[in-house]
């Protein structure tokens, strides 16, 4: 492994991605400690461990780091692009990067397996596949391939991830899309999340927008917008929320507390109720183009606009099964 420094930045390159460590496994012991996905959060506990995770990278780094590249560093040093205090490209993969805590705006690319921790300035980073990039505090942008890892921590980020990728967008307005198979934290603010087939996401706390196909979303407390189709599972969580069906076979979840929802797109889809929420309660009521579930004794309720066609299937914690057929 050798090292090159910036101004503003500490540059490694691994030989071989053996030499790197991993914090996803970070993430998978906190889900499977759990018992149920939207009562994951990532603790202080969490950020700790990830910081021992960065300790070790440092000292492999100054382990390996036996070469003089005061070349590379002068050349560095020269690199700029408008806009940005630091600008570095290293076109190979196994890089590990340790930004600024002070430069305003970092820029970063490189190759699979990149290992970045910047500072709290505005980040751009961008790896390929096995990559693993905390960007700190700030306005960061993130472009990561398959298999990796993205914990933005607070700001207004836009991160874009592969399939089989975890991402943590942290406190702020966040735009965050990934592939297939991945699993996003929204954290609190009012996020923009997009995830594919077998993703799985929780938006946090805020007004988010989500678009979820295949996949599992759970929207926190706010009143949030879903869209949804081929199969998954929704549930808008506390706040009157706002659910698109774009195709069949989606499961909505509702329970006490989850205020008035609202469902639309004329698609066949179940309803799986909380125990709160009984058969014997449910009242029926068709105004207009509309379907309004609700509940004696409970303020929550279940709108279906333009319902015809959707015959929503209703499924009760006690077993009970109601369905209701429309033309």
């Amino acid at each position: 492994m050798t090292t090159i420094s910036s101004l503003y930045a500490n540059i490694t390159v691994a030989t071989a991605s053996s030499l790197l460590t991993s914090a996803r496994a970070t993430y998978g012991e906190l889900a499977s400690g759990t018992t149920g996905f939207d009562t994951i959060e990532i603790s202080d506990t969490t950020r700790m461990l990830f910081e021992v995770h960065k300790s070790l990278s440092l000292m492999q780094m100054f382990a390996f780091a036996s070469v003089d590249k005061s070349d590379e560093i002068a050349t560095l040093q020269e690199m700029t692009e408008p806009g940005f205090d630091t600008f570095v490209q290293v076109p190979e993969p196994n890089v590990v990067i340790f930004g600024s805590s002070t430069a305003a705006n970092q820029k970063y690319e490189t190759y699979d397996n990149l290992r970045a921790w910047t500072g709290s300035g505005v980040s751009h980073v961008s790896g390929g596949e096995g990559s693993e990039v905390f960007s700190g505090a700030g306005d960061d942008s993130v472009s990561v391939g398959h298999n990796s890892l993205v914990d933005a921590e607070d700001g207004n980020d836009s991160i874009v991830a592969g399939s089989n990728a975890i991402v943590v967008g942290g406190a702020g307005n966040d735009t965050i899309s990934a592939e297939d198979a991945s699993v996003v934290y929204g954290g609190d603010g009012d996020d923009a999340i997009t995830a594919f087939n077998g993703s799985t996401i929780e938006a946090g706390s805020g007004d988010d927008t989500i678009t979820a196909e295949g996949s599992t979303a759970y929207g926190g407390a706010g009143a949030d917008s879903i869209s949804a189709g081929g199969g998954g599972i929704v549930s808008g969580g506390l706040g009157d929320d706002s659910v698109t069906l774009t195709g069949g076979g989606v499961d909505i979840r509702f329970d006490a507390e989850h205020g008035s929802d609202t469902i639309e797109g004329g698609q066949a889809s179940t309803i799986k109720l909380g125990s709160a929420l009984t058969s014997h309660s449910l009242r029926v009521e068709v105004i207009g183009d509309d379907l309004s579930l609700s509940f004696d004794g409970r303020a929550e309720t279940i709108t279906y606009r333009n319902y015809r066609g959707s015959n929503p299937r209703l499924e009760f914690a006690d077993g009970s099964v109601i369905e209701l057929q429309f033309g």
